[in-house]
Formats: C-alpha cells, sequence, structure tokens
C-alpha cells in the first residue's frame, strides 16, 4: 500500500515547522500503527489533474454501455471483495462490521446497480418546446464537466470515495478525489478498484486519482483549475471553499455540517426512540449526515426515554476490544481525544457529560450517559 515501516516519523523531527511528508495512520479502536502514507503536494496534485484531463477526452467519447461495462467490475469487485473491504474500513476508521456492511458496502452496490439501470435514461438528450420559433429545434443536452475534485470526509471512508464517483464516471468526467487524512491508510486499496476496472477495459487509469494530504493538498485540489467541486465538512471551510471558486467561476456542489436535533413525542415508539438516539450518538461518533446532536423529549416520557438510554443493555463493554461490537469510536485520533475529554468534564448543570447529545427538557439541559465506556 505504498506505506513505510518506520516506527516514527522523521520528518517530523527534522522539520517541524514544515507540513509533514507523511500521514500517520492508526486503528482508532486499538490505538495499533497501520504505517504511513506520502503526502501528496500541490505539484502532485497539479500533475494528477492535468492527467485526469488528458485521460477524460477519450472517456468523454466513450458510449453509456463502455461506462457500464466499467462499473460493472467495480460492482464486481466490491462484491468479491467485500469481507477484505470491510476489514480494511474497520481498521482505518475503527468501525464495526455491521456499519461497514450497511453503511459502506451495501450503499455503494445500491448505487452502482441504479446508475447502471437508471444513469442513460437520465442523461440522454431531451427534446424540447421551441417556443415562439415553430422552425427552430431545441432540446437539453447533458456534456460531462470536465475534471471533478472532490475533497471527502472520513466518516464513511469507501462511500465517501466510491459515492461521488460513481456519477461522475457515468456522466463521463474524469476525477481526482482528496481522501482525509483520517483515513489515509484505505486510500491505496480503494484506488486498485478503480485502477483494474479500467485496465480491463481498455481506459487510463488517470480518470480516477486518488490524492492524500492535509489542508495544503485540499487547498491545492480547491485552486488546480478542475471543473466542478464537491466537498462534504464544516460550514468554515465550505465557506472558504465558495470563495475560492468565485475566483474562477467553477461550480460547486456542498453538504456541510449542521446541529441535528431528534424530537422524542409523547406518542413515540420508546424503545425505537431510543435506538435510534443511541445510533445518532455513537455511529461514526455523532459525525453522521443523520446524527442525533440534540435530542428534544417531551416531559410525558422524558423520564421514560432516559432510563431507556442509561440502561444497562445499552452496553458496559468497551466496544474497541472487539470488531462485532454494537458500537465503535469511529473519530480521527485527535478528534477521540478531544471526546475522552469533554466527556469527563462537568456540565453547567452540574452533572457529568458523557454523550455527544444532550437530553433536554423544560428550561434546563441534563447529560444522559447511554453507554459506559469508561
Amino acid at each position: 500500500m505504498h506505506m513505510s515501516e518506520t516506527p516514527t516519523d522523521p520528518n517530523r523531527a527534522a522539520h517541524p515547522a514544515r507540513e509533514p511528508r507523511v500521514i500517520e495512520c492508526e486503528d482508532p479502536a486499538t490505538g495499533a500503527s497501520l504505517g504511513f502514507v506520502p503526502v501528496d503536494g500541490p505539484e502532485g496534485v497539479r500533475r494528477a489533474v492535468e492527467a485526469a484531463r488528458a485521460a477524460q477526452t477519450a472517456w468523454a467519447e466513450a458510449s453509456f454501455t463502455a461506462r457500464r461495462r466499467v462499473l460493472g467490475r467495480i460492482l464486481e469487485h466490491v462484491v468479491t471483495h467485500a469481507d477484505e473491504l470491510v476489514e480494511i474500513v474497520c481498521r482505518d476508521a475503527g468501525k464495526t462490521r455491521e456499519n461497514a456492511i450497511m453503511g459502506e458496502i451495501w450503499p455503494v452496490l445500491e448505487k452502482l446497480r441504479w446508475t447502471m439501470a437508471q444513469g442513460e435514461r437520465h442523461l440522454r438528450p431531451e427534446r424540447m418546446p421551441s417556443g415562439i420559433f415553430p422552425h427552430k429545434r431545441a432540446s437539453i443536452r447533458y456534456a460531462p464537466r470536465g475534471v471533478v475534485g472532490i475533497v471527502a470526509p472520513w466518516n464513511y471512508p469507501l462511500q465517501n470515495v466510491l459515492g461521488p464517483a460513481i456519477p461522475a464516471l457515468f456522466a463521463g468526467n474524469a476525477v481526482v478525489l482528496k481522501v482525509s487524512e483520517a483515513v489515509a491508510f484505505s486510500s491505496a486499496r480503494f484506488q486498485r478498484i478503480f485502477d483494474e476496472a479500467f485496465e480491463a477495459e481498455g481506459f487510463s487509469r488517470d480518470l480516477v486519482r486518488l490524492v492524500n494530504g492535509f489542508v495544503p493538498t485540499g487547498a491545492a485540489l480547491v485552486g488546480a483549475g478542475v471543473d466542478l467541486l464537491i466537498f462534504t465538512g464544516s460550514m468554515e471551510n465550505g465557506k472558504k471553499i465558495i470563495a475560492e471558486s468565485a475566483e474562477t467561476l467553477t461550480p460547486v456542489i456542498l453538504e456541510l455540517g449542521g446541529k441535528d436535533p431528534l424530537i422524542v413525542c409523547d406518542d413515540a415508539a420508546l424503545p425505537q426512540a431510543v435506538h435510534a438516539a443511541l445510533v445518532g450518538v455513537f455511529i461514526a461518533a455523532g459525525q453522521n449526515c443523520m446524527a442525533a446532536e440534540r435530542v428534544l423529549v417531551f416531559d410525558a416520557v422524558y423520564d421514560d426515554f432516559v432510563r431507556g438510554v442509561t440502561a444497562p443493555s445499552c452496553g458496559r463493554a468497551r466496544p474497541w476490544e472487539t470488531r462485532p461490537s454494537t458500537w465503535a469510536p469511529a473519530s480521527p485520533r485527535p478528534r477521540w481525544r478531544w471526546w475522552s475529554a469533554w466527556w469527563r468534564t462537568p456540565s453547567r448543570g452540574g452533572r457529568a457529560r458523557s454523550s455527544a447529545a444532550s437530553v433536554g427538557r423544560g428550561r434546563g439541559t441534563s447529560s444522559s450517559p447511554p453507554c459506559s465506556w469508561t
């Protein structure tokens, strides 16, 4: 996987003020070292975009049938190597096998199947009325953008790579994707999925390039002259990307974070509500598009709900001690340390915080320990 076996990072010691030239990877569930991944600097990003643009010329002319064959190869690879990919996701993101299968493998396969079956129908030219010009013909034609730049987050390593790449490829585009430095360990293995599919169907491997690095790598991709930018992450970084893309009028697609409330009404099925709240708090350590960052509970069911999320059956075993567990600390190392400190900090109400979500009632809030991790 192009990873050094060096037990320490010499670049940091020799050049403490410089951006590291390698990414230190470790299993967030165990703390075990996974090795080091080289950083792709701005020049490497520029070369990847140039190579992708050159490869995209032939790909844009490929038929939908040819593109379907490539996606079929990707689907076959994911199915054939599902167990291996699940294990890599678990090691890289600290996930459980259940979550890796349901949150990574299954959505990717469904997206591939849908795109192969329905993609052409949505991309065919459409005849339109010509209005006051009866002697004219009007139609809408969907042309490839060119090179799509993607800055992906860490919380779904496989899905965040394949998810946006699948429609971009089927529409005739090339892709350069910056992988989150928190899950760089899996990038070389995921690159192989694309490489083998393109090679088998006679297309250039440069059509999809995964690049690794920190903030300068992402910034280099944003400014590399791509034809569309896709970003998933924070509001703060989304604003920076919009500002940068405005300089070149590059279109952007943003999925940004926010505060996600879960509301438990007085007629709710409490076992289901308790389960939904715990899933929303602990899957990907709450870093999830369907996370439950705030839980608002009606007075009539508040006490029963709190008893449900604090019940011993919620799990007192440390989930990182075994892979086949209900929960996993799927979070980058700095974030995991921050959560650990936060859980042990007394809240303003005088009760210890031990959950990523606050359970609110009346004029104040309290925090309840849905799962004992200490």
